[in-house]
């Protein structure tokens, strides 16, 4: 082969990437703004509340912390006490480009040398990096003025703490943990705002817990003291359902607290408990609060024969069974039964032969 030749044939197998690179699925770059806030449980007064974030192209946000001065009037306005502030958007699927993948596995790589250099250090020690990787130490308490100023505070007076905080880099499927500068008796609601989006949770930090245990129409609570477990007698609770109050009273000598409900289909429940610097919420499942008499009604209909021709006729029977008790023998039956003809049953066919 002459040089000549040998150059052209060089000068082509280098361009060939490049014709080839383009022929690769490029997603469109996904350059829309995503954050959310998540708080997983509540606090005892002294410990470090700490909230999850999911942030998706955001570098910064700015943190507003306020105290809520009534919070029974507080969550009997909320109308899904489960999901505060609305349903956060899915983020776009898009197909993976061979740099994704590549990125991806280094990723791996990576995440397996971080494992094993997290395991060097105790629990305490791996949280004091983080907190030193976020900032570090207590942020300052006290409100100030915001500096994302066309978001404006939703209240002045009850600002608890302002700051801003740069968002790390992670994965957007990965949570963030934030730490609180609070540590007192109260609820608090949680802002987070980029200059253009608004994202709330709710902490509260309290002393007091409530155990609940429902039944159909029937709802019972337990009021603690969450360090001894002791129960706490003469605590006001309240029970609200669909954002009305439906009983009220006070636990006994034992915490307890036995209330009947008489809504058929109880939605949004609620137990406050109110003492004179405690506050404490729980909200049970609603199903078997209901006390509709046909909530436990369960039909089973079957046929004789499995498989049928066109024009034949198809007995079948259905048997409705309410359930009056947890024995089988408690329980009513029904029985139901009519005919019915198949007039005709239709062949879709394909290139690969024909299918029903």
């Amino acid at each position: 082969m002459s040089p000549l030749k040998t150059r052209s044939l060089v000068a082509v197998m280098l361009l060939l990437p490049l014709l080839v690179l383009p022929a690769f699925p490029q997603g469109d770059s996904d350059t829309e703004s995503y954050f959310s806030l998540t708080s997983q449980r509540t606090f005892q007064p002294g410990e470090k509340p700490e909230i999850a974030v999911n942030a998706h192209n955001v570098k910064e946000l700015e943190f507003r912390v306020y105290r809520v001065k009534n919070p029974v009037k507080f969550f009997s306005q909320m109308q899904e006490l489960h999901n505060f502030g609305g349903q956060s958007p899915a983020l776009p699927k898009q197909a993976h480009t061979w740099l994704e993948k590549f990125h991806a596995w280094k990723h791996r790589i990576w995440a397996r040398f971080r494992d094993f250099i997290r395991a060097q250090f105790s629990a305490d020690s791996r949280h004091a990096i983080r907190l030193w990787r976020m900032g570090g130490g207590e942020q300052p308490k006290g409100g100030r003025v915001e500096s994302f100023a066309q978001i404006p505070v939703l209240n002045p007076e009850q600002v608890v703490s302002v700051w801003k905080w740069s968002v790390p880099a992670h994965e957007r499927w990965e949570a963030v943990t934030v730490a609180l500068p609070v540590s007192d008796k109260g609820v608090y609601l949680v802002e987070a705002t980029d200059g253009k989006l608004r994202a709330y949770t709710i902490v509260v930090v309290t002393d007091i817990a409530i155990v609940t245990k429902s039944g159909q129409g029937r709802l019972m609570s337990f009021v603690v003291n969450r360090r001894s477990g002791e129960p706490i007698a003469d605590m006001p609770v309240q029970i609200w359902i669909d954002q009305k109050q439906v009983a009220s009273g006070k636990s006994d000598a034992h915490g307890l607290l036995d209330t009947k409900i008489n809504d058929l289909k109880p939605e949004n429940v609620a137990v406050l408990a109110t003492g004179t610097s405690d506050f404490a919420i729980n909200t049970p499942g609603a199903w078997t609060l209901g006390d509709d008499p046909n909530r436990n009604v369960k039909g089973y209909t079957y046929t004789d024969r499995p498989v049928y021709r066109p024009g034949d006729t198809v007995h079948f029977k259905t048997i409705v069974r309410a359930q009056t008790g947890n024995d089988g023998a408690n329980m009513k039956a029904t029985e139901v039964a009519w005919p019915m003809t198949i007039a005709w049953i239709k062949k879709y066919t394909s290139t690969n032969g024909p299918a029903s």
